[in-house]
């Protein structure tokens, strides 16, 4: 990246200011390893990809062709932290920005509030030119050399690329750009439109009223048991990646993702095929069953002892 004196904008305070709001966004879509867009996205598309061959071991058995992955206390389990990981992943993309300062709430409302806060500091000529890349897209005249030359990109090549770019994001013609141009209103109201998708509305919903917080029976009323299907999993999956995507090319000038499930570097249906316990096991497997029920039953017979005291 180019000085900021050798870049093709006139107001290098704003020019500094936008580099950093860049720094900014690319901190919450993808530097944080754990916490980031990126990361939480990634994981969340994994988890789903684990779900499903899971789930379609379970749909291939009959009635005298049974495996584990039918066995009720298991998909029971499976059902359950599947959904609890779904909410806790949605929720989490969706959640709103925080009203203090103090305290930073990743998530893609997060970016998208930047974006808003800074819509007039995202325009033509910073998207194009913030890294010193000259804001005329017309190529340079070069002497014709003879012989073989490897073929590259230029600095108008990316400049052209980005003004392309950049008239699809403020809705100009190329032959009506303007250094001052910015992102069209109805772009952000899109991405705003996705993020209240009623397949994302309804899994908050769910989050809100049965995961993350106990609601009595008349607030919590219309949501089911697991709450949702994997075809709202699939609509809530594709609003977020087109969010994300939308907002990092935005602020970022680049794919964020790409492959939302990653690549395995490992045999994803390594041991599919053995058994989920063996029959020797099965009287010791009951005996553990039993005992952490006892444990507890205990627990629950003095409860009152021990708060108030023998």
């Amino acid at each position: 990246m180019k000085p900021l004196e050798d870049c093709d904008i006139a107001d290098k305070i704003e020019l500094d200011a936008y580099r950093a709001l860049r720094e900014r966004a690319h901190g919450l879509l993808r530097a944080d390893e754990e916490h980031s867009i990126f990361a939480q996205l990634i994981d969340f598309n994994w988890r789903d990809a684990t779900y499903r061959i899971i789930n379609e071991a379970r749909r291939t058995v009959s009635a005298d062709r049974k495996n584990a992955a039918v066995a009720p206390v298991l998909g029971e389990f499976i059902d359950q932290s599947y959904v609890m990981g779904v909410v806790a992943a949605v929720g989490r993309l969706t959640d709103p920005p925080s009203i203090d300062s103090g305290k930073g709430v990743v998530s893609l409302p997060t970016v998208l509030r930047l974006l808003r806060d800074h819509h007039g500091l995202v325009r033509r000529e910073m998207f194009v030119c913030f890294d010193g890349v000259p804001y005329d897209p017309t190529p340079q005249e070069e002497p014709w050399e003879p012989g073989v030359r490897w073929v590259a990109r230029t600095p108008q090549d990316i400049s052209g690329d980005r003004h392309a770019l950049f008239d699809r994001l403020s809705r100009k013609a190329p032959d009506r750009r303007a250094r001052t141009d910015v992102v069209h209103r109805k772009v952000l109201a899109a991405m705003e439109d996705r993020l209240a998708h009623r397949a994302i509305a309804g899994i908050r919903r769910h989050r809100n009223k049965v995961v993350s917080h106990a609601a009595d029976a008349t607030s919590r009323a219309g949501s089911e048991r697991f709450g949702l299907s994997l075809a709202t999993v699939d609509d809530a999956g594709q609003a977020l990646i087109e969010v994300t995507e939308t907002l990092a090319t935005i602020l970022t000038g680049e794919i964020l993702i790409g492959m939302p499930v990653p690549v395995a570097t490992f045999d994803i249906l390594e041991h599919f095929s053995e058994p989920f316990a063996f029959d020797a096991d099965l009287e010791a497997l009951q005996d553990l069953w039993d005992q952490t029920a006892r444990t507890r039953e205990g627990w629950s017979d003095t409860a009152v002892s021990e708060v108030l005291g023998r």
